[in-house]
């Protein structure tokens, strides 16, 4: 378990990568798009009557889409050959902040509950900042709230 944890986000965040992750807008607000989908759809849907702003969003998605997938990948790789690189935690950053964003827009957009997608990259950045979080948290130990020590 100890040696499958580092590889865990990179890896969920890569399967995640064909769930289905955003909610369609528009003429396609019935369908459910995966970042697979979003890299591949995008495209055909320049001829789509949505308005201006729409067709711009899902021009912006697909790029963010396809660099979320690259940092997971990188992220794995370097999980399995250098995980103290300063690169592997600049890509869990990166799929950190990607998971919080997409969640954002989601519920922004009116979802109270996010799709698959989300809930597994929610959940592969809770796998990267908890580390984090517990060597932050045993850093402050003895310490009181203004940074004297209590001993």
């Amino acid at each position: 378990l100890v040696r499958i944890a580092p590889i865990a986000p990179g890896a969920l965040f890569l399967a995640a990568f064909a769930l289905p992750a955003v909610h369609g807008s528009g003429p396609l607000s019935g369908r459910e798009f995966s970042a697979l989908d979003l890299v591949h759809v995008v495209p055909g849907l320049a001829s789509t009557r949505d308005a201006a702003w729409q067709t711009a969003a899902l021009r912006l998605a697909a790029p963010f889409a396809v660099s979320v997938g690259v940092a997971a990948a990188w992220h794995l790789l370097l999980a399995l050959l250098q995980p103290r690189h300063p690169l592997h935690t600049a890509s869990g950053a990166y799929l950190c902040a990607a998971a919080v964003t997409l969640a954002g827009i989601e519920i922004a957009r009116g979802y109270a509950w996010p799709l698959a997608g989300v809930c597994a990259w929610l959940f592969g950045a809770a796998l990267i900042a908890a580390p984090l979080l517990a060597r932050l948290a045993a850093a402050g130990k003895g310490f009181n709230s203004l940074g004297r020590s209590s001993t």
